[in-house]
């Protein structure tokens, strides 16, 4: 095996800056976000107005296990190459940029771009509709079950099972014959016991599992000697 060194060259991503609510700001050209992101630290230092999803919006990463759900999103004046809109970003924690454009802002905005040399170019600057074969939806965490509707569920499913769930009138299998020992090392010695007291609210459920468990065969009746 050839030993590699570790220093490598790559190439920059392509970084532009862009005026947020008037303010200047670094963003990333990324192919690889299905999402157009506003750093949640940019967002607090502006002030922005935040409205909260109903429910969170999962959005997954070229990392394996790499998820993270987005809760925000704020409207802004975006300002970038030409292009000047009213335009919706979700909000995150994002390092080392301000804003993240993904696959929403380069699908509308018709944009192509290259790293040898660097460029890019806008086709639209008029937001296009996000329509085509192309487009997937992100379903949100939209499984809501609320505790009064539950308990009639659970409920129910417990009376269906009622007549598979018999374990106390369930005989042994004969390969689990009850063979259970202690060996003692001392055969002479007597260990004091205690005597234990079932409490009188358990008595009643005792004796009737004592009683199925008997009859099923699980427990058997010995004398003490």
């Amino acid at each position: 095996m050839v030993q590699r060194d570790k220093n490598r060259d790559v190439p920059l991503p392509l970084i532009l800056t862009a005026m947020l609510n008037g303010h200047e700001c670094q963003c990333l050209i990324d192919s690889g976000s299905l999402v157009d992101v506003v750093s949640a630290k940019l967002a607090d230092l502006l002030r922005l107005e935040l409205d909260a999803f109903s429910q969170p919006v999962p959005v997954g990463m070229a990392v394996s296990g790499s998820r993270a759900v987005i809760n925000f999103s704020a409207e802004v004046d975006f300002k970038c190459l030409g292009i000047s809109e009213k335009r919706r970003f979700d909000v995150a924690n994002i390092d080392q940029y301000d804003l993240i454009l993904g696959t929403p802002f380069l699908y509308q905005h018709k944009i192509t771009f290259g790293f040898n040399p660097f460029e890019i170019s806008v086709g639209s600057v008029i937001s296009l509709p996000l329509k085509g074969e192309t487009i997937h939806t992100i379903h949100s965490h939209a499984v809501n079950m609320v505790d009064a509707s539950i308990e009639p569920i659970r409920q129910a499913l417990k009376e269906e099972a009622r007549d598979l769930c018999k374990s106390d009138q369930t005989a042994l299998s004969p390969l689990l014959a009850i063979n259970d020992t202690i060996p003692l090392i001392d055969e002479n010695k007597t260990i004091p016991l205690r005597p234990s007291k079932c409490p009188a609210t358990l008595k009643t459920p005792f004796h009737e599992k004592a009683a199925a468990y008997l009859s099923s065969g699980r427990w058997e009746m010995e004398n003490l000697s």
